[in-house]
């Protein structure tokens, strides 16, 4: 089914998990771990989070070094909110994709908000080697 499809291989995004006011940020990853030739999400979550709350500013931090081959599972990810590191794990596999292709803000919500929400976003830098 996914055969020949790339387009869930790679993606990599932050996401805000939780219930009731109880918010974290993690991160999802969304390729091929087990060998099967499906994209497997991945949630990686913090080892040390930081409650979000509503109708405050975050400062979020996002690090990833890609792994140096398909096969080495060497790559990195980390995230600090608001300069605590939140979440840091070594060892991590990626796919056989090469280079960082696209950013985006794309915030989804799973559940259908009991009113207007908004989300500001301001002071964005994205850095490559």
């Amino acid at each position: 089914m996914f055969e020949g499809r790339v387009n869930a291989n790679g993606v990599t995004y932050s996401n805000l998990a939780g219930v009731n006011d109880l918010h974290r940020v993690n991160i999802a990853t969304t390729w091929d771990i087990t060998g099967d030739g499906m994209p497997d999400y991945t949630f990686w979550e913090p080892q040390t989070p930081t409650t979000v709350l509503d109708d405050q500013w975050y400062r979020v931090e996002w690090h990833v070094k890609w792994a140096s081959s398909a096969t080495a599972n060497d790559g990195i990810i980390e995230w600090w909110v608001n300069g605590t590191l939140n979440g840091h794990y070594e060892n991590v596999p990626f796919p056989a994709i090469r280079g960082f292709t696209e950013f985006q803000y794309a915030p989804t919500r799973q559940l259908i908000p009991p009113a207007d929400e908004y989300l500001y976003i301001d002071h964005t830098r994205v850095s490559t080697p």
